[in-house]
């Protein structure tokens, strides 16, 4: 595979991370959970972009095939 964006996983891996990182679904059931006095919705929010983070890092240095040396 030439790019990242051709791989059906890494598509799948970004729409998860991204739709986790948007806490539009903690509107559907509005709590006030907290997790060491962190709201629960920041702790996901930060633990999906740092995986957004890891897996365009991964599909940069794994899937980008660059054959070009210039």
């Amino acid at each position: 595979m030439r790019e990242p964006r051709t791989n059906p996983i890494f598509l799948f891996l970004v729409v998860i991370c991204v739709l986790t990182s948007t806490p539009f679904f903690f509107y559907l059931c509005p709590t006030t959970a907290t997790l060491w006095g962190i709201p629960v919705w920041l702790l996901v929010t930060l633990v999906a972009s740092f995986g957004l983070a890891a897996v365009t890092a991964w599909g940069m240095l794994c899937l980008w095939n660059d054959d070009d040396h210039d």
